[in-house]
């Protein structure tokens, strides 16, 4: 095989992985095996039964927080785990992502088998299909990675088509917010260094963008990030345990405390760069960003992409949001949503051995 030419070598440099990952821009089709839906009837009821089994909840949680129709999010956190456990909890947020741009951080749950790290990761799909028909991938990609440096991203089709916390959002988005278009990005182990340099450069690129074109967070353009909170138990984690404070009742009360604790403390009100720097260590090992200190999968997308939001407001001039809990549960708390027409899978169970907890936020 010839080798390539000096001047193709630096325009691959340039370009960063975009050609060794570069797919057929084709569209991004949706997982009937991920605990998600599979057709709009069953999402329908999915919804449904969402809204009644949170009825009063939800009611009182619009009353305290000054929620309206009109309400849209300039950022929020929702999680991505099956519809028939969390469907509850993403009815408090899904609705109320009104804008007409979303960008969507999304958790890399399989970087360690892609040895992905210290960059974002992206794909080239034109379009991704859900129930209620295709979203489209905003023109603000191309924008973004013009701008961005090479070594800061990397685009991999093939990993972002098996990974389900963005696919998660987006059923949920397309049938509440049919005109939206989206910017998925996947965000996968890195240090705070490396994620303030990287969020602090995004959020600029996105900054700019909105003052060119007289954007505003919540009214034009939007952040969803994807996060589950405590992944506990002692059964069904690969042969480790997570449950420091053991696999009871009392083990449960204490270790939701802390998932309400770790929300409360740093990511409600004003969010700050040293509230999520240390929301990251309270996390994951300073040191090596691949231990877990507390299992949420979303360590990284979420102070990522509340330190994008802070900086893109920065530079647009808007000001930053409050943030509210709108709700927290678990998925032995809620159990399986019923009724669901089968099949409306759960990918694990929900017992005291083995939970997920569910953690949502508004921005507004």
């Amino acid at each position: 095989m010839n080798k390539p030419s000096s001047l193709l070598v630096s325009l691959l440099f340039l370009l960063g992985s975009y050609s060794v990952y570069a797919a057929d821009n084709s569209a991004r089709p949706f997982h009937k095996d991920y605990g998600f839906t599979e057709s709009i009837e069953q999402f329908k009821q999915i919804i449904s039964a969402s809204l009644s089994a949170e009825k009063e909840i939800l009611e009182a949680s619009l009353s305290k927080h000054g929620i309206t129709g009109d309400t849209s999010f300039a950022a929020a956190v929702c999680p991505h785990d099956d519809y028939a456990y969390a469907g509850p909890v993403y009815i408090h947020v899904m609705p109320r992502v009104k804008s007409k741009v979303v960008i969507i951080f999304g958790v890399a749950h399989k970087a360690k088998k892609y040895r992905l790290k210290d960059k974002l990761i992206f794909s080239d799909f034109a379009e991704w299909e859900t129930v209620s028909g295709a979203l489209k991938v905003s023109k603000l990609r191309e924008t973004v990675l013009s701008e961005l440096a090479g070594d800061s991203f990397v685009i991999h089709p093939e990993f972002m088509l098996q990974e389900h916390s963005i696919e998660a959002l987006t059923h949920w988005l397309k049938y509440y917010n049919p005109g939206a278009e989206i910017l998925p990005i996947c965000v996968p182990y890195m240090k705070w260094e490396r994620m303030a340099q990287l969020s602090a450069r995004l959020g600029e690129i996105i900054g700019k963008v909105m003052k060119e074109r007289g954007w505003k967070f919540g009214r034009d353009i939007s952040i969803l990030i994807s996060n589950d909170s405590s992944h506990y138990g002692d059964q069904g984690w690969g042969g480790k345990n997570y449950a420091p404070f053991g696999a009871t009742v009392e083990g449960y009360i204490r270790a939701v405390g802390r998932d309400l604790s770790i929300a409360t403390r740093h990511l409600t009100g004003m969010v700050t760069p040293q509230k999520l720097k240390t929301l990251l260590h309270r996390l994951i090992d300073r040191d090596d960003p691949e231990k877990y200190r507390i299992t949420w999968c979303g360590r990284f997308s979420v102070p990522f992409g509340m330190m994008t939001y802070l900086s893109a407001s920065d530079v647009a001039g808007n000001e930053p949001a409050i943030g509210r809990l709108l709700s927290y549960k678990t998925s032995v708390g809620l159990g399986i949503l019923e009724p669901v027409t089968p099949p409306s899978r759960v990918t694990a169970p929900a017992n005291l051995h083995h939970w997920v907890g569910y953690t949502a936020l508004g921005y507004w």
